[in-house]
């Protein structure tokens, strides 16, 4: 009898285990046709952890998500000075370098991520993806996402994307406050060969020591159809002469187009002083 109660107490650990596996999320298996649903800031959370996730792996969110929480997350050396206070760090990018890049699809599904806080400005590429796309494949994907009221600080920086490669957004809206050390764009900071599609941008975008623009700072070769920009966009041109704030597109190539887009962006010189970090 008291083999069968071991053997018995084995099979339901082995079940614990195996059902907490398989509720990494809250359903869906990864594929294109059964994607992980993202249903809770948790779920947000254990995506931007696990990079193994990164790749291929397609998401949808299937409710809104208040991310306020992320203003306490991760207390560290937020800016590699050990002179100044440890502060949070909050949420942590979704592919977050080259070697880690996020290469599947998110589709908000029309739901509001609201309140995302990011305050990294030395980490190279942030916004809730990092890095986004990869020059082998097309069809990493961001589409029907809302971010509302975000707070994000990097050195490239958007609030979709820090940097998107090979990637299409589409029926994206973001509003909040978007600070860059080189390169911040109220969607993407740095982009190439993308495609950007009948998505706003209400933002105040600020730019240390680079070129800041209501929707992309840089773009190479991307495509930007039916997009609207308004807010304000600031950096040091007075200091920087080949830096510029821009409505829409800072900096762009001849192969980089515009199509059916507007922007009521006000340009803005701010204090250099004054852009330290995302404090209130």
């Amino acid at each position: 009898m008291n083999n069968y109660s071991r053997l018995f107490t084995l099979l339901i650990c082995l079940c614990i285990s195996l059902t907490t596996f398989c509720e990494k999320y809250s359903g869906g298996n990864g594929t294109i046709n059964s994607p992980f649903e993202i249903n809770s800031l948790n779920d947000l959370r254990t995506l931007s952890q696990t990079p193994k996730d990164w790749n291929n792996k397609h998401f949808v969110i299937t409710a809104d998500i208040d991310a306020s929480a992320t203003k306490k997350w991760n207390i560290g050396n937020h800016d590699n000075d050990c002179e100044t206070p440890v502060v949070a760090m909050g949420f942590s990018p979704i592919g977050n370098q080259e070697q880690q890049r996020f290469t599947g699809s998110l589709n908000g599904n029309g739901h509001t991520i609201k309140n995302l806080y990011i305050n990294r400005p030395k980490e190279t590429l942030t916004g809730l993806f990092g890095y986004l796309g990869s020059p082998k494949q097309k069809h990493t994907e961001v589409k029907n996402l809302k971010l509302e009221n975000c707070n994000i600080s990097g050195i490239v920086t958007g609030s979709v994307a820090g940097f998107a490669i090979q990637t299409a957004i589409e029926n994206c809206s973001v509003t909040g406050k978007v600070y860059g050390n080189i390169e911040a764009g109220g969607l993407i900071g740095f982009c190439e060969n993308a495609k950007l599609k009948n998505s706003t941008a209400n933002m105040i975008v600020k730019c240390l020591e680079g070129d800041a623009a209501g929707c992309v700072a840089f773009a190479l070769s991307t495509e930007l159809k039916n997009c609207k920009a308004t807010g304000f966009t600031s950096t040091q041109t007075r200091f920087y002469k080949s830096y510029s704030a821009a409505k829409l597109v800072a900096c762009k190539d001849k192969n980089t187009t515009t199509e059916k887009c507007d922007s009521k962006v006000r340009i803005i010189h701010y204090n250099p002083e004054a852009l330290l970090s995302t404090t209130e």
